[in-house]
């Protein structure tokens, strides 16, 4: 079953039941109860039971001193289990017999709380009592009683048992009397049986509880729960008197209480983050291995204290926090859930850690009854961002370092390519032949395309944007393109490849852009489509105006060639 399914179950048992069941906390507060128990505490107190009551207030004064050292007692047993028999006086002065059955939930091995049984058994003491009285009597209200009421001799044979039997065991009364009532006990709650049995046979002790597994007709087992008087002594009975009822649906109970007992402890075992919970007034009721750790103290040092003694926050500095800023404790007084990421908790050493945690509160019936917070020791991710972020300073001081050697070495590389310009101007100055004219010219223009992308890429402002923004000015697109191509024509010449070239009549001679940025995409074509064309080869270059308006139009560059290519399907 899973752990949602059987809470489901566990919640129904606990709602549905006919049984009075009290939920209380460590301290025997009561947390929760069910609507069986609301009309017990009513109808023998004659007030309205309500979350918050101390359980010692339905106690009589004379068994709380017994109630606190068994209960301590139980708490340190394997199977915790207690039961008390309490003689209530009512408000109308009417005596009731009580039988409290006490189950401590226990968690990572602390005491949390108990579920509380309440059983009214002054009908069980007044029948057994009246049979004492009149064996006439004894039968005649037993035969219809809602339990089942035998008498079994001291061999545990069955004289008489009450009709009831068939509905809870299924046998005919006629069936099972004069059988041996330990034949259908379940072997391995015999001998628990057996014991009880024999101490009812002592002059000081007469009667007891116990609770086994009974076989049905049908082949399964019940689960019953006798009350047993010893009356062999008695003329009128000469048995022991056997009150008996079915206890299958408390016992299916009780262990879907264990289940979730256990399946809870083991979440809050294995849990990596840190996780405990306060009452109303501070003090914690619950904390996990991992949260005690990250703490510095054991579980058990924890439970009961008040969480101003445990879990201290402090400033990033170890300045101790006021209670009242400390939002895991607020959000339990204003109901809201928090979530901090930025705080610090103490250690029991003095040292504290940096954390981040969830404060939820806890709500029962509306009430809010205390806070559950969990919690993460973030002092690695502390680390790991204050490293992250010294790395980032390093490449920052790294990237400063670079974008001043390029502002230094910017006017270092221009200054020669000033210089070659400057001599080219001259020697195109002297006299020359066309060839030479016509090489000086190239070598020029090649020298202030240089230029311009060596200042385009040394420009230090630019490279601090992470950009290179589109300068916009006016050029002759004929001009721009005759002199591009002319840039290749020697190394076509080489190559023995044709060079074809071709700008649309329709041109205008004036258009606006940046230049230089289209100046390198056609070197960047042209370059490529050379370096891959064959000897012999073709290279064919197009400007085609494609659509113009009156804001303006557009322009088609193209670049063919017969080199490989690359398919279209890449």
């Amino acid at each position: 079953m899973k752990k949602n399914e059987l809470q489901a179950a566990f919640n129904a048992v606990f709602s549905n039941s006919f049984q009075a069941i009290l939920r209380l906390d460590a301290e025997y507060t009561i947390l929760d109860y069910n609507p069986a128990a609301a009309e017990w505490i009513k109808k023998v107190y004659g007030k309205k039971v309500g979350a918050g009551d101390s359980f010692l207030e339905y106690l009589p004064g004379e068994d709380v001193e017994e109630f606190n050292e068994n209960i301590k007692r139980t708490i340190g047993e394997e199977h915790p289990h207690y039961k008390l028999f309490s003689i209530i006086g009512g408000k109308d002065q009417t005596e009731y017999w009580t039988e409290y059955q006490f189950y401590p939930v226990i968690i990572a091995s602390v005491f949390t709380g108990m579920y509380v049984f309440i059983f009214d058994i002054t009908e069980r003491k007044n029948v057994i009592d009246e049979v004492a009285r009149s064996t006439r009597r004894f039968y005649s209200l037993i035969k219809n009683s809602s339990d089942i009421v035998s008498v079994i001799d001291a061999d545990g044979f069955i004289r008489f048992t009450s009709n009831s039997v068939e509905k809870i065991l299924g046998y005919l009364p006629a069936e099972i009397t004069g059988k041996n009532f330990m034949e259908y006990i379940f072997p391995a709650d015999l001998e628990n049986f057996k014991t009880a049995f024999s101490g009812s046979m002592s002059a000081d002790r007469k009667s007891f509880v116990s609770q086994f597994r009974f076989l049905h007709r049908e082949g399964y087992w019940v689960f019953l729960e006798s009350l047993g008087s010893n009356h062999l002594g008695d003329e009128t009975v000469r048995g022991v008197i056997l009150n008996s009822r079915d206890v299958t649906d408390r016992r299916h109970f009780e262990e879907m209480l264990k289940k979730i007992s256990r399946q809870n402890e083991l979440i809050l075992e294995s849990a990596g983050e840190g996780i405990y919970g306060m009452n109303r007034e501070g003090r914690i009721t619950f904390a996990n291995p991992a949260a005690a750790e990250m703490m510095g103290f054991k579980v058990e040092e924890i439970i009961g204290k008040n969480h101003t003694e445990i879990v201290k926050q402090v400033t990033a500095e170890g300045v101790p926090c006021p209670v009242e800023e400390c939002r895991y404790y607020t959000s339990m007084l204003d109901g809201n859930t928090c979530s901090v990421d930025d705080a610090f908790f103490t250690r029991s050493d003095g040292g504290f850690y940096p954390v981040e945690y969830i404060s939820t509160p806890i709500k029962e019936k509306g009430e809010i009854v205390g806070a559950v917070v969990t919690f993460n020791d973030i002092s690695e991710r502390k680390r790991n961002e204050e490293e992250l972020l010294k790395a980032k300073e390093e490449a920052d001081a790294a990237n400063r370092a670079k974008s001043e050697f390029l502002a230094n070495m910017s006017h270092e590389i221009r200054t020669p390519i000033h210089n070659i310009l400057g001599f080219l101007e001259m020697l195109d100055s002297t006299e020359l032949d066309r060839t030479q004219r016509e090489y000086v010219g190239i070598s020029r223009e090649s020298t202030r395309t240089l230029l311009e992308i060596i200042s385009d890429i040394l420009d230090y402002s630019k490279i601090e944007k992470g950009k290179v923004e589109i300068e916009v000015s006016d050029f002759n697109p004929r001009v721009l393109f005759e002199s591009t191509v002319e840039l290749f024509s020697a190394t076509a010449a080489e190559r023995n490849l044709s060079l074809y070239a071709f700008i649309d009549p329709g041109l205008p001679d004036l258009l606006v852009g940046d230049s230089l940025r289209i100046r390198q995409v056609l070197n960047n074509l042209i370059g490529n489509a050379m370096k891959f064309t064959p000897r012999q080869g073709e290279v064919a270059i197009d400007i085609v105006m494609e659509e113009r308006t009156a804001k303006g139009c557009r322009v088609s560059f193209s670049v063919l060639d017969t080199g490989i290519g690359v398919p279209l399907e890449k």
